[in-house]
């Protein structure tokens, strides 16, 4: 618990609780970003966690876990790659379709959002978050590639009275915008700080002692660039992918890191970098992204389009 606090710029959780926190580099840059469990005592005296980040950055967080490990053996870390494969379950009927599928009390109350459970589900074994990527109630589902089939029969066959369907990663993509989450390598990448891609919520200000400490908080209250989500309203026939200009009059002041359109409440969505201290005139004025050639409208969003609340993520359909 020491060393991952030491690593990370938010708290650690307690057991059976999941946190999502940001990893900077010693100048406060933006290393990784994490979703964290405390699986419980390790039998040896200590804590056991997991920890879920990107795949494609795992061989270059590995190198910088194995920098940061201390000298005396008391921290052990191993990265599991494939050892685990995942599905999820998402959607307002979610957790109807989770209730017949363990024994386990899948009830709000008993397993709350950022709730993590090892359990049996689908009768395989398996490491469950209550958290979804897609900005709906949702569940992360992970098991032994052995037991992903057992899993993903048993998941459709519980789901069929629900007309359950299944979605890939480009679907996940294009909710997640609608949700204005950001995602590795696209909005978070180690040329920006957690105050400019909007992460600060997951930096703990009361933490005295980690890694980039002082590099995040030298520019907390005047970061040089801050990451805006868009509606390009006018977009016609083509979507943003990422690395479209964004102007502002005539004058190219930003970058686009990601795009697509958003099916449920359909609009057309990017995001993207722009000097902070052009963030009021961007509202005021509007934008223009270049799209294949042709220059089109977009709003900033403050807000996300889909559930900006996050009432839905936590269960609340009211």
């Amino acid at each position: 618990r020491e060393w991952l606090s030491y690593l990370m710029t938010n708290f650690i959780p307690r057991q059976g609780r999941l946190a999502l926190t940001s990893m900077v580099t010693h100048d406060g840059k933006i290393n990784g970003d994490f979703t964290i469990a405390c699986a419980g005592p390790d039998g040896l005296g200590g804590e056991r966690f997991q920890m879920w980040g990107s795949s494609q950055a795992q061989i270059y967080h590995m190198r910088w876990f194995e920098q940061h490990l201390p000298d005396d053996g008391s921290v052990q870390i191993e990265n599991i790659n494939l050892g685990l494969t995942g599905l999820s379950v998402a959607g307002p009927n979610a957790q109807s379709v989770m209730a017949k599928l363990t024994d386990e009390d899948v009830s709000h109350d008993a397993f709350k959002f950022m709730d993590y459970r090892e359990t049996v589900i689908a009768s395989v074994p398996a490491f469950v978050n209550r958290i979804s990527y897609t900005g709906d109630r949702g569940y992360e589902i992970w098991v032994k590639p052995e037991y992903l089939r057992r899993l993903y029969t048993g998941i459709m066959e519980a789901g069929e009275e629900f007309a359950i369907k299944p979605f890939g990663m480009r679907a996940l993509l294009a909710m997640r915008l609608e949700k204005h989450f950001g995602t590795w390598f696209r909005e978070f990448r180690p040329i920006y700080t957690p105050f400019e891609a909007g992460l600060d919520r997951f930096v703990s200000k009361k933490k005295n002692n980690f890694v980039g400490r002082d590099g995040v908080f030298a520019h907390a209250e005047n970061p040089p660039l801050t990451r805006v989500c868009m509606n390009v309203t006018g977009a016609s026939d083509a979507d943003c992918i990422g690395d479209e200009p964004i102007f502002l009059g005539d004058e190219v002041i930003g970058w686009v890191t990601s795009g697509g359109y958003g099916h449920h409440v359909e609009q057309s969505l990017a995001q993207g970098y722009i000097p902070a201290d052009r963030l009021a005139e961007a509202r005021q004025k509007g934008l223009v992204v270049e799209i294949i050639g042709e220059m089109c409208a977009a709003e900033v969003q403050d807000e996300p389009p889909f559930d900006p609340e996050g009432k839905r993520m936590r269960g609340d359909f009211s």
